[in-house]
């Protein structure tokens, strides 16, 4: 069905998911290298509604989501990042201590 599923108990490599047209392998709710967020629009509201944004172990180099600090700077949002390293998102962030 592409779309995310609750799994209780323990995930093992044989599991399918039999909610889809054709029983394929199970794979976690996270967005991979390449791949598109679900719920953009959603995002993208909350984004422009934001107080505060939080940018957490983040390479700032991958988007959409690297231009999720931008944009809610755009709608006054106060930012912060948090990273073992120093990336290239550091001037529009406060730092973090």
């Amino acid at each position: 069905s592409g779309q995310p599923r609750e799994w209780h108990g323990e995930v093992m490599p044989e599991d399918k998911c039999h909610c889809c047209q054709f029983p394929a392998p199970l794979r976690p709710h996270v967005v991979w290298f390449g791949e598109m967020p679900l719920g953009m629009d959603e995002i993208y509201m909350a984004l422009s509604m934001a107080d505060i944004f939080i940018a957490i172990g983040t390479s700032g180099h991958v988007y959409p989501a690297a231009g999720f600090v931008h944009e809610a700077k755009l709608h006054v949002a106060d930012t912060v990042q948090l990273n073992l390293e120093s990336i290239q998102l550091d001037s529009e962030v406060a730092a973090a201590p």
